[in-house]
């Protein structure tokens, strides 16, 4: 058998290093994405976020009781906050569930998101009934200030309004609409801005990346932003 010159011997053994080493360093790659989770692995890029539901919230649901703090580094409630739950009737507030929230997300350093304050469905029926304008005005500031406030440098981040436009960017029809005009959601930002000046406030929405609906989205920030200036 013909020997292979020591050179070209070398650089096949350089190679099959290299071929090796890459394989043992992806294999460990993707160890260490298991091991940490990947709120952990990609929390210098970007934040990994669960909506999560008052069985998850308590803590009485086993699995993602493992699993939240594992891979996720935020949260968000699905209903708990919307009115119908968090203030039920015009005097009566319910925060048993929403301080558990909160207390969840302190415990594993998670980025809260409070959803959502303005939100034209899952109201409460005292709100489905009013007609006037004052009294729409009225529920809005007290609603707002009060769980806004309640939780300033406690949650980060809240949906302020949620779904105010229509699949092709006009003003979705609503009582908010109805009663206060488009002006409504400026005024919602107003109000958070003021009960909770350490939390960064957004608009949220669905379809967002459609080209209508992102259009009368960017127009509706810009005029709350210009509005707020």
């Amino acid at each position: 058998m013909r020997k292979l010159k020591p050179s070209i011997a070398r650089c096949g053994i350089f190679l099959l290093l290299i071929v090796f080493s890459c394989k043992v360093q992806n294999e460990l790659s993707v160890k260490e994405s298991k091991s940490k989770g990947l709120g952990t692995y990609y929390a210098d890029d970007f934040l990994i976020g669960a909506a999560i539901n008052s069985a998850q919230i308590s803590e009485t649901d086993i699995p993602a009781k493992t699993l939240l703090p594992k891979e996720f580094n935020s949260i968000t409630p699905e209903n708990i906050m919307k009115c119908e739950n968090i203030h039920p009737e015009w005097d009566r507030y319910n925060f048993e569930l929403a301080d558990k929230f909160v207390d969840l997300g302190k415990k594993h350093n998670m980025f809260l998101v409070g959803h959502t304050l303005v939100w034209h469905s899952q109201l409460s029926p005292f709100v489905k009934k009013i007609k006037s304008r004052d009294s729409l005005q009225l529920f809005m500031e007290t609603h707002i200030q009060k769980i806004a406030s309640r939780y300033d440098g406690k949650i980060d981040g809240w949906d302020v309004v949620n779904e105010a436009l229509n699949e092709d960017g006009t003003m979705r029809k609503s009582i908010f609409l109805d009663l206060l005009g488009d002006d409504f959601v400026t005024e919602a930002f107003r109000l958070a801005q003021k009960a909770a000046p350490n939390t960064e406030l957004y608009y949220n929405d669905y379809n967002i990346e459609q080209p209508k609906k992102r259009a009368g989205a960017i127009e509706l920030i810009k005029k709350n932003t210009s509005s707020r200036r």
